[in-house]
Order: C-alpha cells, then structure tokens, then sequence
C-alpha cells in the first residue's frame, strides 16, 4: 500500500481517483462523530478533517484521497 500510493504522490497522479478525496472527508466525519458519542479524543483525526476539508475547497474532491499530500506539501513551505 505504502509503495503504491508513495508512487501515486510523488508522481502526483491523483487522476482518475481510485478513492475520491470527498468519500475520505465523509468516513474521517463519520469516525470523528462516532469518537464524541463514545468521548474518546481523537485529535489527529481532527486534523485530517481539516487538510481534506482545505483540499475540497481548492478544488480536489474528486482527486484521489492521496492528493491531500498537496495541501501538507503546501503547509510545508513546498
């Protein structure tokens, strides 16, 4: 898995989308909601929440889920 979407970022090849990026927001606000029912902190969760919510409003829901890498490259300085 690893290989494979490493390739897929560094060649930035996020079309076609084998997993559109708005389908990961919509699991990651699933999981976060699950989280508060049960009140178990999930404070990473909830900064993919915010990168893949940045990259569907720059344009990239229909991207693969791995051109988030973007949106860290940009925070990066890249």
């Amino acid at each position: 898995m690893y290989a494979n979407y490493g390739r897929i970022i560094a060649d930035e090849k996020f079309e076609p989308a084998g997993f559109a990026l708005k389908l990961g927001f919509k699991d990651i606000r699933l999981l976060l909601e699950t989280a508060q029912e049960c009140v178990a902190p999930m404070p990473f969760a909830s900064v993919i929440r915010d990168h893949l919510l940045e990259a569907m409003a720059i344009g990239q829901a229909d991207s693969d889920w791995s051109s988030v890498s973007k949106i860290a490259a940009r925070n990066a300085g890249a």
